[in-house]
C-alpha cells in the first residue's frame, strides 16, 4: 500500500512530533531515516543508537508505551534548520513491511521588528526568521515611487536563521 506523504510544519527550536502508525502484530522493528541517514531504530524491544547518526544525537525518541498499539511517530527535539526534509518511516512486522514519508517543514515565525526613524529615513530591523522573510514598503497617502528609496538586506547566521534589515528613504 502506498501512502501519500504527511506535510508537517514545526517551530525551530521546538519539540515536533513526525507521524507514523502501522498494523500491530507482536514484535515490530522501526526505522526511521531522513535520506539514507540513520535518525531512529528500534527493535528487540528497545531503542537501538548503534547507527544513529551524531546530528540527531539525544535528540530523537518514540512514544514506547504506544509501539504496541501501532505508534511509530518520532519525536524529533529542539528542531534546527538543517532537519528540514523528507524521512521515512520503515516498520516491519511478521505480516509485512511498510514505509511512510512525512515532509517537515520548519518555520521561525518574527518575534518582533524594531523601527528606527529620522527625518528622512525609517529604519526596520527583525531576527531569527524562517524562511527568508521579505520586505515591502508602503506611504499613507502612496507617495510617487520616485519620491522614496528603498534597501533591503538579508543575512543568515550559523543556524540558518535570517536578519533582515530594511531602509526606506524619502527623497
Amino acid at each position: 500500500v502506498l501512502l501519500p506523504d504527511l506535510n508537517v510544519t514545526c517551530i525551530i527550536h521546538d519539540d515536533c512530533v513526525l507521524p507514523c502508525s502501522f498494523r500491530p502484530t507482536g514484535t515490530v522493528v522501526i526505522h526511521w531515516y531522513k535520506q539514507q541517514i540513520p535518525v531512529h531504530s528500534y527493535y528487540y524491544h528497545k531503542d537501538q543508537f548503534g547507527l544513529q547518526n551524531k546530528h540527531f544525537s539525544g535528540r530523537t525518541s518514540l512514544f514506547n508505551s504506544h509501539i504496541p498499539q501501532g505508534n511509530a511517530s518520532l519525536l524529533l527535539r529542539r528542531v534546527k534548520v538543517q532537519d528540514k526534509g523528507r524521512y521515512k518511516c520503515y516498520t516491519s512486522t511478521r505480516k509485512g513491511n511498510q514505509e511512510m514519508f512525512v515532509n517537515l517543514e520548519l518555520k521561525a515565525p518574527i518575534q518582533s521588528v524594531t523601527m528606527e526613524m529620522s527625518d528622512e529615513t525609517v529604519a526596520c530591523t527583525s531576527h531569527n526568521i524562517y524562511p527568508m522573510p521579505q520586505v515591502m514598503w508602503a506611504t499613507e497617502p502612496p507617495s510617487a515611487q520616485e519620491a522614496v528609496e528603498n534597501s533591503t538586506i538579508r543575512t543568515t547566521d550559523h543556524k540558518g536563521l535570517f536578519t533582515v534589515e530594511s531602509m526606506l528613504r524619502i527623497v
